[in-house]
């Protein structure tokens, strides 16, 4: 695979509505140094983990090598449902077009990624990009309902368009080491803890893809439970093996972390600063937007969007 234009891949960004789309903008186009990051979303929300990417950001720029602004792509059109925050990320990281519509977007751009925080929007906005054949990500969670997400993939294969989802924190330089490190380990995983925050219905993927990372996604049963600020789900694998996953809802830093348990050992990983995760994840994207395959198998995701949907019932 290879840059597909001159300067590399020319990326249109749907929905701002979280923070993704103020972060993987600025680690494709860098942020201008004259322009407020914001430390909350337009909704008011207060985002206190907003300044770990940013101050990321600023070292790295002025690291000469780093390779950030990440090489390779740039965003160059925007839709946002709320004009004045595309207006304000268009602004920081000098994106050439405000667009109109979602369709917009996707004209004059070799990759598309979906950012709306709501999953219900990802099938009619993911539409537009791959009827074109357009390279494309869609952010967590890929959709509200199973069929929407099948929907997806199958408008991909259609129209010839590499799509793939994903969690960010399946690109954790800590996760990932993590499960290097216990492929060395005599005896097989048989239980983990993953601990994440917010609540489950937005943030239930990240503790689902951390499970798949150690234990696979080869599921038998899923029992769910709820307590004031906690939501907890037990998922039985078919070879016997637990996962406990814990959503603490009160939690605003956004601390990840999982304990995996075997016969005669155990291991204890924490994230606790995703910047260097969301800067693997937009590496990752760059290079999928120049030609890459999807880094994410879509029956992968499929049985991951089962698990998610099976939880909320």
């Amino acid at each position: 695979w290879r840059c597909v234009g001159l300067s590399g891949a020319r990326v249109g960004v749907i929905g701002t509505d979280n923070t993704h789309a103020y972060t993987y903008c600025a680690f494709l186009n860098g942020w201008a140094e004259d322009e407020p990051i914001p430390v909350r979303l337009p909704s008011g929300a207060a985002v206190p983990d907003m300044y770990l990417w940013a101050s990321l950001l600023r070292r790295l720029e002025n690291q000469p090598g780093s390779g950030v602004p990440v090489r390779g792509a740039r965003v160059v059109s925007i839709w946002s449902e709320d004009h004045t925050d595309a207006q304000r990320v268009a602004r920081a990281c000098q994106i050439d077009s405000i667009c109109a519509t979602p369709e917009e977007v996707c004209d004059g751009v070799d990759a598309v990624m979906i950012l709306s925080e709501r999953p219900e929007t990802h099938l009619p906005y993911a539409r537009a990009a791959l009827e074109r054949g357009l390279r494309t990500y869609v952010d967590k969670p890929l959709a509200d309902t199973p069929d929407a997400a099948r929907e997806i993939f199958t408008l991909a294969e259609r129209h010839g368009a590499p799509c793939y989802t994903g969690s960010a924190v399946r690109w954790s330089p800590e996760f990932l080491a993590a499960r290097e490190h216990i492929r060395t380990k005599p005896n097989r995983a048989k239980a983990l803890h993953v601990q994440c925050p917010l609540g489950l219905d937005l943030y239930g993927i990240h503790a689902i893809e951390l499970a798949n990372l150690f234990l696979g996604h080869d599921v038998d049963t899923i029992h769910t439970t709820t307590g004031p600020d906690r939501q907890i789900v037990l998922l039985t694998y078919t070879n016997g093996a637990t996962a406990l996953l814990d959503h603490l809802n009160f939690l605003r830093w956004p601390t990840y972390a999982a304990t995996i348990h075997a016969d005669t050992w155990h291991h204890h990983v924490t994230l606790d600063d995703p910047a260097p995760t969301l800067l693997a994840f937009t590496r990752t994207f760059a290079d999928f937007a120049n030609g890459a395959p999807p880094p994410v198998n879509p029956q992968e995701s499929l049985h991951l969007i089962n698990i998610l949907t099976t939880t909320q019932r």
